[in-house]
């Protein structure tokens, strides 16, 4: 009998629109998240591209002693977005350390290819 009642009021609440109005909020919460995902990482994505312009255009300008420190964050910086321009900058400063003929430099550099190598399976 009490078995029954519980059912019974089980099926009603479902039915109630209550109910329907948890059910919505559950689903809206995960729609906002999802949301909230999309525009934290739509943002960030901005500002490391911003980031990258402002390096990008330092290195047209710089000097040749701090060229490697620059090719270096943009290495940095292109790592987590774009892999074959990380590649890219640590290929430049491989060549830049050479050119400077810094072996701690030379080190550096072929440190940043090989996480740019590792990242693209190669």
């Amino acid at each position: 009998m009490r078995i029954l009642v519980v059912k019974q009021s089980v099926i009603e609440f479902l039915k109630s629109p209550m109910y329907l109005i948890i059910n919505q909020l559950r689903l809206l919460k995960r729609y906002l998240i999802a949301i909230i995902v999309l525009i934290g990482s739509v943002h960030n994505t901005c500002a490391q591209s911003a980031s990258i312009r402002e390096l990008e255009e330092k290195l047209k300008s710089v000097k040749e002693s701090e060229r490697f420190e620059v090719l270096i964050e943009l290495f940095r910086e292109n790592l987590a977005l774009n892999y074959d321009s990380a590649h890219y900058y640590s290929r430049l400063a491989v060549d830049q350390a050479r050119l400077d003929r810094d072996s701690l430099k030379i080190v550096r550099a072929y440190n940043a290819n090989g996480w740019v190598r590792m990242k693209l399976g190669s």
